[in-house]
């Protein structure tokens, strides 16, 4: 990336951690501690992660392909148009925690995705002392919850005593024309 794509980036991201934390504001919503997704992959939060899962035995190579127990997937859904990517991935098995099936935490390419970012962050979070964690979460991403909160029993964290996920749904609101 040239020097002016990569500014343009980072002014970008900066603009809208403003917009976020103004809106968060507006909402009564305080922000105790801001925390970049890089340095969980940066301090290797993420693969000790993975190292615990390890031993535990609770992961696995997927070397077949989609793991969806053959249900139908929507035309447009993530799930359909990454399962490519899922074909030698590693997956936690988080049906061992209720989920309705396992979930993929590292890609074919070993990138992450953004769940075991989430488990590692909040592992961190934990391990720092939060007594109390709150989620806000869209709604978008309502089942993501159930998905963070097997992960984390699988690191044998306690996530139902501390967390708490509050969703929001976005709206846009016109005026008369």
């Amino acid at each position: 990336i040239d020097r002016w794509m990569a500014k343009s980036i980072v002014e970008g991201v900066n603009n809208n951690l403003i917009n976020i934390l103004i809106t968060l504001y507006l909402a009564n919503i305080t922000v105790d501690n801001l925390f970049k997704e890089s340095v969980i992959y940066q301090s290797f939060s993420a693969l000790s992660v993975i190292d615990i899962y390890d031993k535990k035995k609770i992961i696995y190579r997927n070397t077949s392909g989609p793991a969806h127990n053959k249900r139908l997937l929507r035309d447009k859904s993530k799930a359909r148009i990454y399962k490519h990517m899922q074909k030698g991935g590693l997956f936690l098995k988080t049906m061992l925690f209720g989920d309705s099936e396992d979930r993929i935490i590292l890609r074919y390419d070993n990138s992450p995705v953004y769940l075991l970012a989430d488990i590692a962050y909040h592992k961190n979070k934990i391990h720092r002392g939060a007594k109390r964690i709150i989620n806000v979460l869209g709604a978008d991403h309502i089942s993501h919850i159930d998905n963070l909160n097997c992960g984390l029993q699988g690191l044998n964290l306690k996530p139902l005593n501390c967390i708490k996920s509050i969703i929001v749904q976005m709206v846009g609101a016109q005026r008369n024309k």
